[in-house]
């Protein structure tokens, strides 16, 4: 009886947490990403369909895509490589587009994008492309949920408890309190709870707001 959700970058960082959340509620869980299934075993990935696929190339999940009944975009480009095709505009912006029109005549009872709450200096576009794609979704004809976290940390990304460490310790100094005001690190676990909720929302007819 529980919705069967599709997750673009289910084995990411993000894409995990999202992915243990639902697949423990025991929803029919399908992950669709480049490396598949992750290196690590956990007793609930067994609980999970582990699509490896090329996510440019619809044929490659178009049949998954048009059965599920929620589908969720949990990708997210950090750092751009322009000579390997990796942009903010291609990964943040251009997929999204691609999903839409590989639905053709499907209709999702919920899509949630997992967007930001803002961006970092050092990642000019990231926010931008972000923006641009909640906008694309604002006019299609199904429902949307969108997810806006602030900056994750998480034991999938050795290095972002370090960062929130430092971000914390240096809201606290005059000189560059200001900047990072808005930025309120925060456990990656909390997306995976936030689009539980946005399903269970849609469920009964209401629009979630992150």
């Amino acid at each position: 009886m529980n919705k069967r959700v599709v997750i673009f970058g289910g084995s990411g960082f993000v894409g995990q947490s999202i992915a243990k959340q639902l697949a423990t509620a025991e929803y029919q869980v399908i992950s669709i990403s480049r490396s598949g299934k992750p290196k690590q075993v956990e007793p609930w990935m067994e609980q999970v369909t582990w699509v490896r696929a090329d996510v440019f190339t619809p044929t490659d999940w178009q049949e998954h895509v048009k059965s599920g009944d929620v589908l969720i975009d949990a990708i997210g480009l950090l750092v751009e490589n322009k000579a390997k095709q990796l942009t903010y505009q291609r990964y943040h912006y251009e997929l999204v587009k691609l999903m839409v029109a590989s639905l053709g005549s499907s209709q999702p009872d919920l899509f949630i994008y997992v967007s930001a709450a803002h961006g970092l200096p050092f990642h000019q576009g990231y926010l931008y492309w972000k923006k641009q794609a909640e906008a694309f979704l604002e006019k299609q004809s199904f429902p949307v949920a969108f997810i806006k976290p602030s900056l994750l940390y998480g034991e999938g990304r050795k290095y972002s408890r370090a960062m929130a460490r430092m971000i914390l310790f240096s809201k606290k100094l005059p000189i560059i309190q200001q900047a990072l005001t808005p930025i309120k690190p925060q456990p990656v676990e909390k997306v995976g709870v936030a689009v539980q909720q946005a399903i269970k929302q849609s469920l009964k007819g209401d629009r979630y707001e992150s």
